[in-house]
């Protein structure tokens, strides 16, 4: 993934996703792969809220990671 990261937050609480947005998720991903669409994602690490930018290139569901 072509991106620019920064972090969001400090100390912040894991978010619950219930399965209706994680499908909600999958399929905007998904549809930005398949499209070559812009993505801003935010993410959970080390209780801090992340957010990345970028086009993405591949999925790699094993890893769950993406590129």
């Amino acid at each position: 993934m072509n991106n620019t990261e920064w972090q969001a937050n400090n100390d912040v609480p894991k978010p619950i996703i219930d399965e209706q947005k994680f499908e909600e998720i999958n399929f905007i991903i998904q549809n930005a792969l398949n499209n070559k669409l812009k993505l801003e994602v935010q993410y959970y690490s080390n209780n801090s809220l992340k957010i990345i930018q970028g086009i993405i290139d591949k999925i790699d569901y094993f890893k769950k990671n993406f590129y």
